[in-house]
C-alpha cells in the first residue's frame, strides 16, 4: 500500500538522561523538546490508515550526543491520534538499546505506559514500561522504568545462520525512501549446518545520513524454529549502502515473547553479516525477572 507523505517536524532530545535505581527498578528519563527540532521524512496519512515514521537525537545533561530515538505508528484513522502498535527505540550507544511497543488502541501524548519489548548491553533481558508525557510547551518526557534479571538467572547462547530472500517494499514513504517499509524473509540453518526454521522480519527505514551512505531502521521479526519455538526481536540498526566505505557494527536488537523452549526467555540477537551473502544471528538469552 502505497501512503501520501507529508513533511513531519521530530523534536531531538535535548534534556537529561538519568538512571535511577529504586526498590530493584531503575527510571531512565529523556526529555524530547521541541525547542530542538530536528526535520525527518515521515509518512503520515489523513485517509483512514497511515503511519508516521519519527526520528531524533539524544543527550546527556551537559548536551553530549549520547544515541538516538526512533519508531514508528499506525494511525489506524488518519491524523495524529488515536494510534496503536506505536514502536520506540532508544538507541543510547553501539549497543546499548531499551525497545518499547505499544499494544492495542489508544490516544498518544500524553498516553498510558507501554511495556518494554526488553533490551540489549547493559539493558539485556529488561523489563519494564515506557510513559510520555507532557513536559512543558513543546516538550515531552519519556520515562523507562526497568528491571533487570537476577544475578545468576538462567541463560542461553547459541547462533543460527539466515539466508534472506528478495524484500518486499510493502509501503512507500518520501524522499531517499524514508518511511519503507520492507518485507523479508529466509531460512534459518543451525551451528551444524542444518535447518532450524525461517525467519521473518519487517523493517521501516527511519533516516538517511552522511550524504546517503548510511541508513537507519528498526526492525520487528519472528525467529520460528523446526520444533515450533518462536522469539520476537525488536530494534534498530544501522546499514550501509552500496557506495559507503567499510562495515558499520552489528546491531543488537531486543528480543522477548519467548514460546517453547524459549519461554520465560528475553535478551538480544546480534544479526551480522557474512561474505557468502548469509547473516548470522546470535542470540543472548536469560531468564526474565
Amino acid at each position: 500500500m502505497t501512503i501520501p507523505r507529508l513533511a513531519v517536524p521530530i523534536a531531538a532530545i535535548a534534556g537529561a538522561v538519568l538512571a535511577i535505581s529504586t526498590a530493584g527498578a531503575a527510571t531512565i528519563t529523556v526529555n524530547e523538546s521541541a525547542v530542538d527540532v530536528r526535520i525527518s521524512s515521515g509518512i503520515i496519512s489523513p485517509a483512514d490508515k497511515g503511519a508516521l515514521v519519527f526520528f531524533g537525537g539524544m543527550r546527556s545533561p551537559q548536551g553530549k550526543a549520547r544515541g538516538h530515538i526512533m519508531g514508528y505508528e499506525d494511525t489506524p484513522k488518519g491524523g495524529w491520534v488515536p494510534t496503536s502498535g506505536t514502536t520506540i527505540a532508544f538507541a543510547f550507544g553501539s549497543g546499548a538499546r531499551i525497545v518499547t511497543q505499544q499494544p492495542g488502541n489508544r490516544v498518544t501524548r500524553p498516553g498510558g505506559a507501554d511495556p518494554l519489548v526488553g533490551g540489549t548491553g547493559p539493558y539485556l533481558g529488561a523489563t519494564g514500561t515506557q510513559v510520555t508525557r507532557p513536559a512543558g510547551k513543546g516538550v515531552y518526557q519519556h520515562v523507562i522504568t526497568y528491571t533487570l534479571p537476577p544475578k545468576g538467572a538462567k541463560r542461553t547462547t547459541f547462533t543460527d545462520t539466515v539466508r534472506y530472500g528478495t524484500p518486499d517494499i510493502v509501503e512507500r514513504g518520501g524522499p531517499d525512501g524514508v518511511g519503507n517499509n520492507r518485507n523479508i524473509g529466509g531460512p534459518l540453518t543451525d551451528a551444524n549446518g542444518q535447518p532450524d526454521g525461517y525467519y521473518q522480519v519487517n523493517s521501516v527505514l527511519e533516516h538517511v545520513y552522511s550524504g546517503g551512505l548510511y541508513q537507519w531502521f528498526v526492525a520487528d521479526g519472528t525467529f520460528t524454529f523446526a520444533d515450533g519455538s518462536t522469539l520476537h526481536a525488536v530494534g534498530p540498526f544501522q546499514r550501509a549502502t552500496g557506495s559507503a566505505p567499510g562495515v558499520l557494527a552489528p546491531s543488537p536488537r531486543a528480543v522477548n515473547q519467548g514460546t517453547g523452549r524459549f519461554k520465560g526467555m528475553r535478551g538480544q540477537v546480534v544479526i551480522r553479516t557474512n561474505d557468502d551473502g548469509t547473516s548470522s544471528c546470535i542470540f543472548t538469552l536469560v531468564k526474565a525477572a
